[in-house]
């Protein structure tokens, strides 16, 4: 009997076997809308891996994140970057999952989350990162018109109010058979009425 391309110790296996298991891995994180990432710690910053969605992301093609690691930190909103993780100890003391802003080349910016690992040498000691990075812009521009939304409604319904208390004013002097004024001050209308 065949095997059942749905069993997921089928497909573990035959993804890890053969030679181009190498090559299906690389697949999938290129084609991913998620950005990949490896980076070397010490002895000095290098991006030893930068794949996936990171051009969409940043506006730069891997090789030039290769080329020159400072780029990530040219490309990492300035108000962000006492979050990234540049030595061990920030690697043990920086939370593991992060949300920064990524500054496009052509200049717009872009919200992501990351989830980070520490990578450590035979002897312990961390010697990198390894992360996953993903685009949220649509979840924070998203939350945002949601924000602005609620305080659009609150302030509606805080005119509301005031208009039903100077509404109610008015319907107070009117029983009173007194003249209609403008603004009502509708707490000493109902000390008149309460004295009267």
């Amino acid at each position: 009997m065949p095997a059942d391309p749905t069993d997921h110790a089928f497909i573990d296996a035959s993804f890890r076997a053969g030679p181009n298991a190498d090559r299906r891995l690389q697949t999938l994180v290129e084609i991913s809308h998620d950005v990949v990432y490896r980076v070397r710690l010490v002895p000095e910053l290098v991006i030893e891996y930068m794949g996936g969605a990171v051009e969409k992301l940043t506006g730069y093609p891997p090789e030039a994140f290769y080329a020159d690691a400072n780029v990530a930190l040219r490309s990492v909103h300035p108000d962000d970057l006492h979050k990234l993780v540049l030595t061990p100890d920030a690697a043990h003391e920086k939370p593991a999952t992060v949300i920064y802003r990524w500054v496009h080349r052509d200049g717009r910016v872009s919200w992501a989350e990351h989830y980070r690992l520490p990578v450590f040498d035979a002897a312990g000691n961390v010697v990198g990162i390894e992360g996953l990075g993903r685009d949220i812009t649509a979840r924070i521009e998203g939350e945002q018109r949601l924000r602005e939304s609620e305080e659009q409604l609150r302030q509606l319904a805080g005119r509301l109010l005031r208009l039903l208390h100077e509404s109610a004013g008015l319907v107070v002097l009117r029983a009173l058979g007194r003249a209609q004024p403008r603004h009502v001050d509708t707490r000493q209308h109902a000390r008149r009425v309460r004295n009267a």
